[in-house]
């Protein structure tokens, strides 16, 4: 009766030794693509938002941390999970037990069993040995590649491919938008300006009219710009909104056209609201 413990077939080691390799490699890939997904939405999410409104500092920021959060938490507890707390090959057996519940127990009782000291346990090193070569037999022509429990690699490639090819597309079809947007992304706590088709003038900030009388207010709508818009429309919190047609310049000035927008007497300091 031998006291120390016994070496696993090679056979067996082997194939346990791959299979949590496996396991490893599957589920840090879909941590990885995890990350890309998740940092591509949310970049895509202030690049969408950014073309129908100026989308503030609070929700960009929350965006930009919601998105480095996958990577960032994700990651790590991934690693944690799959790799730190599967590392010994009984892990391993353990694991088998998702796609194989019978050959799972009995790999999981053969690894117990030759780490166990025979003096301790009074057990027959021959009788050992034959279950050993036993689960050897058993798992020679078996294999594990797919027995990754809950393997959900495949799907992350595609959702994260299909969010690259998005950004990609932003970046290519509109590039200066999708700069733009990175940048508002990145660093939300900073002043960047929103990228819009529509390029007016600056306005003046603030604006001084005369008080109580109407006051018409020009918008230059700039050659460069991407989108030549064909109306306007302003408005001043709890009044009717104003609307303009573009009038077409000579060009001078670098204007292609301006926008008249004619606004009622105001008595007291608000705020002008202007689409175009």
């Amino acid at each position: 009766m031998n006291g120390s413990p016994l070496p696993l077939p090679p056979v067996l080691s082997t194939k346990l030794s791959d299979f949590r390799r496996r396991v490893w490699t599957v589920k840090l890939t879909e941590g990885l693509l995890a990350s890309v997904c998740g940092l591509s939405v949310s970049y895509l999410a202030v690049l969408a938002l950014d073309r129908f409104m100026e989308t503030p500092v609070w929700l960009r920021s929350t965006l930009l941390i919601l998105g480095v959060a996958v990577p960032g938490i994700g990651l790590p507890l991934q690693w944690h999970r799959w790799v730190w707390r599967q590392r010994r090959l009984e892990d391993a057996a353990r694991l088998l037990r998702w796609k194989f519940p019978r050959l799972g127990d009995q790999l999981l009782g053969i690894v117990e069993l030759a780490r166990q000291s025979g003096a301790a346990t009074g057990r027959s090193e021959r009788l050992v040995q034959a279950a050993m070569a036993q689960a050897d037999e058993a798992v020679r022509d078996q294999h594990f590649s797919g027995a990754v429990p809950r393997a959900k690699h495949r799907q992350w490639a595609w959702a994260s491919a299909g969010a690259a090819v998005l950004v990609a597309a932003g970046f290519v079809g509109i590039h200066e938008a999708a700069r733009n947007a990175l940048t508002r992304w990145l660093m939300p706590w900073r002043e960047t300006e929103r990228f819009t088709f529509a390029r007016v003038e600056a306005l003046p900030d603030p604006l001084v009219v005369p008080s109580a009388e109407p006051f018409t207010l020009p918008i230059h709508l700039l050659k460069e710009s991407q989108w030549k818009a064909a109306d306007a429309v302003g408005k001043i919190d709890g009044q009717p909104a104003v609307f303009a047609s573009l009038n077409k310049g000579d060009g001078q000035g670098g204007v292609y056209g301006s926008f008249a927008m004619n606004f009622p007497p105001q008595k007291s300091d608000n705020t002008i609201s202007l689409k175009v």
